[in-house]
């Protein structure tokens, strides 16, 4: 089985890092969103973190990070995907009833449907390294094991 998502699918949603009613925890401040924690992390700079964490929506956050005036930190491309998974880690750890909805695909497939950003997710033509999703199996089997089953 292979469950496709996205920001705005209906049945989905909850599992992109858009989706706001996910809030988290994570050193020492509260985010939104994975985006949000996702986008700021891009940046030593305490200052642009802080905007980033303050944006009122994902999109704005992803925005904010876009700015070319400010480089993401010199590390950023080998560190990306375990900042992604730290923050998948706590907002699927941290809420109970997105843990159980992530438990409860068992052991199907999950797909980020993105034409735009084919490392994150797959295009339409299966194009792209889904990484989204496979991540979010990746956290999904942890939380098995932790449950015991």
């Amino acid at each position: 089985m292979e469950i496709r998502f996205y920001s705005k699918s209906p049945d989905y949603a909850w599992l992109s890092n858009f989706a706001e009613h996910g809030g988290f925890s994570l050193g020492g401040r509260a985010w939104r969103s994975v985006e949000h924690f996702y986008q700021a992390q891009k940046f030593e700079d305490s200052e642009m973190q802080r905007r980033i964490q303050a944006a009122e929506t994902p999109l704005k956050a992803r925005k904010i990070a876009s700015n070319r005036e400010m480089s993401p930190r010199a590390d950023w491309e080998a560190i990306k995907e375990g900042v992604m998974k730290e923050g998948l880690r706590a907002k699927f750890g941290q809420n109970r009833r997105l843990r159980k909805l992530l438990l409860d695909t068992g052991e199907a497939q999950l797909v980020h449907v993105s034409s735009s950003d084919l490392f994150w997710g797959r295009n339409e033509a299966e194009e792209g390294q889904n990484r989204l999703g496979e991540l979010l199996a990746e956290v999904r089997e942890e939380l098995r094991r932790e449950k015991g089953g």
